[in-house]
């Protein structure tokens, strides 16, 4: 059972299940201080658009928007979304957040559904260098199929591991309130993405999820 209730980070599969995914990603970031922005050279690090979240935060007095179109396919359904987030940096270890999958069409065993996902409001604070914590509340929103009329939110722990030539390596786990037809159920989450960066402008990575139990009855 997938379930999309925002960002990407809560497009977790059982890896028993083979999935297809496809991304296309556009960032920007500003710094709100026109002295800093003449100054700074330090490059985008985005968090989109794997499914694990990096430990970091933007800088304070910056802002950053990430957003792109994502298509993921299975054996029984199709999806396509326009994962959107942005970033907002308060202080030196916090950020504010507000994600969505936004506009999403899905076609499960022929039946095709149309809606905007739940908008997400959180933050991250970086509680040691390497090692972040996220907390996401989905307020009950949403349009078409994809509309929530229960609070829904998410707890996750996002690292990052530094390996040797180029290559990184981060998990996250974590614990998700999520709606059900009959009220809410509580899940644990895991992703890692391991990532490959030849060059500052290039990077390449590979990740996967899963969500324990699936469903309410397991």
């Amino acid at each position: 059972m997938r379930r999309v209730a925002g960002g990407v980070p809560l497009t977790i599969e059982s890896a028993a299940r083979p999935i297809i995914r496809l991304s296309a990603l556009v960032s920007i970031g500003v710094l709100l201080s026109t002295g800093a922005c003449a100054q700074s050279s330090d490059r985008i690090d985005a968090d989109r658009p794997g499914i694990a979240d990096t430990s970091t935060v933007i800088k304070p007095r910056s802002i950053q928007l990430e957003t792109g179109v994502q298509w993921e396919s299975r054996p029984a359904d199709r999806v396509w979304f326009l994962p959107t987030l942005f970033r907002i940096g308060l202080l030196d270890r916090l950020e504010a957040r507000v994600e969505s999958n936004t506009w999403t069409a899905e076609t499960n065993r022929g039946q095709k559904d149309y809606g905007i996902a739940p908008i997400s409001i959180g933050a991250e604070v970086v509680v040691h260098p390497g090692f972040g914590v996220i907390a996401r509340v989905f307020p009950a929103w949403g349009t078409g199929d994809f509309h929530a009329s229960r609070v829904t939110g998410d707890l996750r722990l996002a690292m990052d591991f530094e390996l040797a030539k180029s290559f990184s390596l981060n998990p996250n786990v974590g614990l998700a309130s999520y709606e059900t037809e009959d009220g809410r159920f509580v899940t644990g989450l895991a992703a890692v993405t391991l990532s490959y960066e030849p060059t500052p402008k290039v990077a390449w990575f590979i990740d996967s999820g899963i969500q324990a139990p699936e469903t309410q009855q397991g």
